[in-house]
């Protein structure tokens, strides 16, 4: 494996050059942030036209995420630099965890519009994306690639991003045990990691992927697997992944009401914005979580 020089800011030693699993695709733009980062869209880019340097220079550019300070999520642009060594060493498969380019964390719009225009600016500088080398597809490409199809149509307020992946379920009369496999490969776990639940593992999933995991197996005929849906969201993590409207609905159900009523006084207002808590004071189906939420819209005075 070459070592290669950085070219920007230092980082500490031990955590300068982040090596992927062999397994992924060189310049794999997945599961590359910091443990409280998550990178959702990026690409490695590499100088082509007018270096002046013998050594190949480049730069891998990220939209991150975090969860927000009180909630939701908040966006960054990471970018990280890189020269490649000398002509005829195997390419690095990975660079450092680099710098962010705001001083502030961002809106999606605003971090979207960073990273358009920072990738226009490489482009002119004569940068061009490295392309892909092609991967052998294993036997569940197609459900991710699937899943992520439904979850690009979110915007459409009548889509259900569960229904094709339901229906596909239902085609292939999948068993118990090959579907939890089918879903563990959407959110990138192992059936083990699916099966046990821990708040480590829900922080780094991404929340679109996991909220539509438990609606499958919320939905799922099999009861030992909506048992394991409970599990999921009984740990206090995995609230803070789901959208509050949909964490709304699903307080129908007395189980999660009643998860969500023993976390609402404390943490109410981190899981469901200030709008979300007033929204379920008005919605609430369940009567003991209707309260709890009315009496915290009136301690924080967010009634209308």
């Amino acid at each position: 494996m070459p070592v290669f020089r950085r070219v920007g800011p230092p980082v500490a030693a031990s955590r300068a050059v982040r090596r992927l699993s062999p397994s992924l695709v060189p310049w794999q733009t997945f599961a590359v942030a910091a443990e409280d980062m998550r990178e959702i869209v990026g690409q490695t880019l590499r100088l082509t036209t007018g270096a002046r340097h013998t050594a190949a220079q480049y730069v891998h550019l990220a939209v991150v995420r975090r969860p927000g300070l009180v909630f939701g999520w908040s966006y960054n642009v990471r970018e990280a630099r890189a020269e490649w060594g000398r002509p005829g060493m195997p390419e690095p498969t990975g660079l450092g965890k680099g710098r962010l380019l705001s001083w502030r964390w961002l809106d999606r719009d605003a971090a979207d519009a960073l990273y358009a225009a920072r990738e226009r600016v490489f482009a002119d500088l004569g940068y061009e994306a490295v392309e892909l080398p092609k991967r052998h597809r294993d036997q569940w490409d197609w459900l991710r690639e699937l899943a992520q199809r439904q979850l690009g149509q979110a915007s459409d307020a009548h889509h259900d991003p569960c229904a094709a992946v339901q229906h596909a379920f239902a085609a292939l009369d999948l068993p118990t045990e090959q579907r939890l496999v089918g879903i563990a490969s959407v959110l990138g776990l192992e059936l083990a990691q699916l099966r046990e639940p821990t708040a480590k593992t829900v922080c780094r999933l991404d929340g679109e992927r996991l909220e539509l995991a438990l609606t499958l197996m919320r939905r799922d005929h099999d009861h030992t697997v909506r048992q394991l849906a409970m599990r999921w969201l009984e740990v206090p993590e995995t609230l803070f992944q789901i959208r509050p409207d949909t964490l709304i609905r699903w307080c129908d159900d007395r189980p999660v009401a009643d998860i969500v009523a023993s976390l609402l006084p404390r943490r109410g207002l981190a899981i469901f914005g200030p709008s979300g808590v007033r929204r379920l004071a008005e919605l609430a189906t369940q009567p003991h979580l209707g309260r709890r939420a009315a009496a915290l819209a009136a301690r924080l005075r967010l009634h209308h």
